[in-house]
């Protein structure tokens, strides 16, 4: 098995056979489509499995019967398709058609009720919240910066006047 292979970051999402051709499966991740030929023989570990080339090809499907692209090196069993970014799904439909469905996180993020929107450093389910409340920001404000860093600063205040404390007597 390919250390490549081996090495994804993310794991396999789902597998799908080709129903014209029996020796042919393709696993699919988040990000790739791994189109795996049983008739083929299995590349050394060390060695780097091809990626599918996209010349002359219509959104990475070549236009020959074949519905697979083709690659300057057929002799190998696996071949990689890196060309989606949230790869959901991937099926066969009636005929010859193949369906990947992507989906961005934001526009998933946006169906969410408010209860499950989480505001993390600005940012709402991947997207630039609105601004905060006129009142929040002026409260803000007028507040010291000191209580506004939260929790746990009392503790370290206390303790840097202990120690300036301490220095002094000794």
């Amino acid at each position: 098995m390919p250390t490549q292979w081996s090495s994804r970051c993310f794991p396999v999402n789902n597998v799908t056979f080709d129903p014209r051709n029996d020796n042919i499966i393709i696993l699919h991740d988040d990000t790739t489509i791994c189109v795996i030929d049983k008739d083929k023989d299995l590349p050394l570990a060390e060695s780097k499995i091809p990626r599918l080339e996209s010349s002359g090809m219509s959104d990475g499907v070549d236009s020959s019967n074949q519905g697979y692209p083709r690659t300057s090196s057929p002799q190998h069993a696996f071949h990689f398709i890196k060309k989606y970014k949230h790869l959901v799904h991937l099926e066969w439909l009636v005929g010859e058609e193949l369906v990947a469905v992507e989906v961005s996180p934001a526009s998933l993020a946006e169906k969410l009720p408010p209860s499950l929107k989480q505001k993390k450093y600005g940012i709402v389910s991947g997207r630039a919240t609105q601004p905060d409340s006129p009142r929040r920001n002026e409260a803000m404000r007028s507040q010291p910066r000191k209580a506004r860093r939260g929790r746990g600063n009392g503790q370290a205040t206390r303790r840097r006047d202990k120690n300036s404390a301490q220095g002094r007597t000794e």
